[in-house]
């Protein structure tokens, strides 16, 4: 019989290392497939639903047949109100014109990697990363490397690591803030730091914000395009998936120099097109409507957040406080069991799910990833379950 597997991308199959379903974690994948009433408490995916003016945008749309494809960039209007809010609240000098819409950040990170990259270029990054960053970029020709960050410094940049990890081989460096999985956000100094290597070495930085409305005690939000010289040097991603509860609709963008503009919209039209027309109509929504809804939904995750912390420290779970983002890190090692094995265990005896540190790089085994993506009641019970678990360890 023909071994069909002979003809995949040994790119592609190499990318599956990091994912919870992929044959080498057949545990993960039979705990979660098995579990009665799983509940999860690491997830990615805010729960509170997307406000009806948002939708009404959409179901507008369909009712006057607005269904055919958008300029490849992104509708016009929507465009400028995303320029519009990036010079307001984030004191950038983009126009429409340097704005391209994709289908989330996601596709973002992919349409910036070919439009930029050559076989052999090098994506520094930090680990722990997202694991999208590490796969796009080897799908794309590149090749990740990492700088381990430490939990000791609040997974902070370091910038003598940095600078050592540079080779001429160097074509981006990515700066994630506030941070997924980590939570951390880089702060203002760090960031003088990467832009004067930037200028030094001759590499672009990828600076992506799509946490940037979860900042907490007393950080400061702060995009890198903002620094002295950066404007031209940096590509800054967004989107819609986090802030606004819109994860399935699939809205995002890149802001990117002119020099740049062509060349990824004609990457990012080869890639899908253009993004879904009723979908933009309700980015365009959020934007341009009432604010209020999104301001109750951040004081809500706040809410969770200040609970969670208060609910690890009683149960004696370690944890890194971090300044950014809807997740915290747990610190598991005490347990003496791996990231995956700590997962799939809380899954089969408790059925609640976590987020294995292993699926964010080496950097993060040893630690748990835990969200504030679920309703109080329901976090209520999934952490008297994990208290239970985690009660022999503490």
């Amino acid at each position: 019989m023909t071994d069909f597997s002979q003809m995949l991308s040994k790119v592609a199959v190499a990318n599956l290392e990091h994912s919870i379903g992929n044959p080498i974690n057949p545990r993960m994948v039979a705990a979660v497939q098995n579990a009665k009433g799983l509940v999860n408490i690491g997830s990615g995916t805010p729960d509170l639903p997307t406000p009806d003016f948002v939708l009404d945008a959409m179901r507008d749309g369909l009712r006057d047949g607005i269904l055919q494809y958008t300029p490849y960039d992104g509708i016009a209007s929507l465009r400028q109100a995303i320029a519009a809010k990036l010079q307001k609240e984030n004191h950038l000098e983009y126009t429409e014109n340097n704005i391209i819409v994709t289908a989330g950040a996601q596709e973002a990170i992919y349409v910036m990697c070919a439009a930029l990259l050559n076989p052999g270029d090098e994506v520094i990054l930090t680990n722990p990363y997202y694991s999208a960053y590490n796969n796009i970029v080897a799908l794309c020709g590149g090749n990740a490397v990492t700088v381990h960050v430490k939990p000791e410094t609040g997974w902070s940049w370091d910038l003598v690591a940095l600078e050592a990890a540079i080779t001429p081989r160097t074509k981006l460096v990515i700066v994630v803030s506030p941070d997924n999985p980590t939570g951390a956000v880089v702060t203002r100094e760090t960031m003088m730091g990467i832009a004067a290597l930037a200028e030094k070495y001759n590499f672009l930085v990828v600076s992506d914000e799509l946490y940037e409305k979860y900042i907490y005690d007393g950080a400061e939000q702060f995009s890198f395009a903002r620094l002295p010289n950066m404007l031209e040097r940096t590509i800054t991603v967004n989107g819609f998936s986090k802030t606004y509860g819109m994860t399935g609709l699939r809205v995002g963008y890149l802001a990117v120099p002119m020099w740049l503009k062509q060349v990824a919209t004609e990457t990012r039209h080869m890639h899908s097109i253009s993004t879904s027309t009723p979908t933009q109509l309700a980015a365009l929504a959020a934007l341009t409507g009432d604010q209020s809804a999104w301001a109750e939904r951040l004081a809500t995750y706040a809410e969770r957040r200040a609970y969670l912390i208060s609910r690890l420290e009683q149960m004696k779970l370690p944890f890194i406080r971090t300044k950014g983002s809807y997740y915290i890190m747990a610190d598991i090692r005490a347990s003496n069991m791996n990231s995956m094995e700590f997962s799939s265990s809380l899954i089969e005896q408790h059925s609640v799910r976590v987020g294995p540190g292993a699926v964010f790089g080496s950097g993060a085994e040893g630690f748990i990833r835990l969200s504030l993506m679920c309703p109080r009641p329901t976090m209520d019970g999934a952490l008297d379950k994990l208290e239970q678990f985690w009660k022999p360890f503490a």
